[in-house]
């Protein structure tokens, strides 16, 4: 039995203290499969989003300065901006797209906690916005790989062939078979 994934949801804290020390360090903390707005560790969390091409950790966000600083939100703010609509959908890089990066990119500390932006937190870390005031990214800023930035849902045909490539191909074959398979079959049923 095989369930695709409805998204993935990660913890900002690189150090996140939910997972063991040996797995820290890395561009994102815990991981979720299901939203949520703090992890275990307090620090807030964020979809997960991520270039097809290169696989650079991207946070879906949104941002906003409501309270006069700016600030990432989780969703889309609907409980904390105005009528000017001061909270916009928002793509931050979560590791250091390096020195060639296609797209012009600011370098910020974020709050993991608060989710200020170039605050004074207990725990900031650093991560990369778009300088060119388009928060959404059209390309990788990484490899510029043209409209490749998603999110971590199973969808499309894709996923289905390499789960029946690896199914079929896991089997033994028949030497006596001269079908082109060599008698793998495999049986799939779909409530999609």
């Amino acid at each position: 039995m095989f369930r695709g994934l409805p998204g993935l949801w990660a913890c900002v804290d690189a150090n996140c203290a939910a997972l063991p020390e040996h797995l820290r360090g890395g561009p994102t903390g815990a991981l979720y499969a299901e939203p949520r707005r703090h992890c275990d560790c307090k620090a807030q969390v964020f979809e997960l989003w991520s270039c097809r091409s290169c696989g650079i950790a991207i946070a879906h966000a949104y941002v906003g300065s409501p309270a006069g600083a700016q600030h990432l939100w989780p969703d889309d703010g609907a409980a904390y901006s105005d009528d000017a609509g001061v909270v916009r959908e928002a793509h931050i890089c979560l590791e250091d797209p390096g020195a060639s990066a296609a797209t012009p990119l600011a370098a910020a500390d974020l709050d993991v906690y608060t989710g200020r932006l170039d605050g004074d937190g207990s725990r900031t870390r650093p991560i990369w916005c778009d300088s060119t005031g388009q928060s959404v990214f059209d390309r990788c800023p990484r490899c510029d790989a043209n409209q490749q930035i998603s999110d971590l849902q199973t969808k499309g045909d894709e996923p289905f062939q390499q789960l029946v490539a690896v199914q079929v191909l896991s089997q033994p074959p028949r030497p006596e078979s001269d079908a082109p398979l060599k008698g793998r079959k495999t049986l799939v049923f779909s409530d999609g």
